[in-house]
């Protein structure tokens, strides 16, 4: 029974890591997000080859049934995650708010021109803007903008 749970928990392990090598290699996953499941998957590879570190572990910590303390740790894990997650997205809609700002910013700035005006020279800032506005609203797999960015886009000019 224990050969067969630490086979099948090694070939899971192996199984995430080769998926996860894969993944980044066609960059679907970039790095720091690989690195996290690729230290999943090595744990994964790791404590089912040593399973009296987890057990002497557990002891030592006042626990008494082992195995919890690896779904505790699991739990743990888990978490961290999702916290990791949550603050990558408020960084993000942070991002995003700023450079819409800058846009509505950049399009009153164009519409206050008169049609005899010469438009100024863009700004670094203004540049960044538009650049990243650009590559927001471009779909890399079908190089077509997105109908909603689009739309909102149209609805803000």
């Amino acid at each position: 029974m224990i050969i067969t749970s630490t086979i099948t928990t090694i070939t899971i392990g192996v199984v995430l890591a080769l998926t996860i090598l894969y993944t980044v290699r066609r960059d679907q996953l970039h790095g720091p997000f690989a690195l996290w499941w690729l230290v999943v998957a090595g744990l994964a590879i790791v404590l089912p080859l040593f399973p009296r570190v987890l057990d002497e572990l557990a002891r030592s910590l006042g626990i008494v049934y082992p195995p919890t303390l690896f779904l505790l740790l699991a739990i743990s894990l888990i978490l961290i995650k999702m916290l990791s997650m949550d603050l990558q997205r408020t960084r993000q809609e942070k991002k995003i708010r700023r450079l819409t700002q800058r846009l509505a910013i950049l399009e009153h700035e164009l519409k206050q021109l008169t049609p005899g005006q010469q438009p100024r020279e863009p700004t670094a800032a203004a540049e960044a803007a538009e650049k990243d506005v650009a590559e927001k609203n471009v779909n890399p797999a079908t190089q077509q903008t997105s109908g909603e960015d689009a739309e909102r886009l149209g609805k803000a000019g």
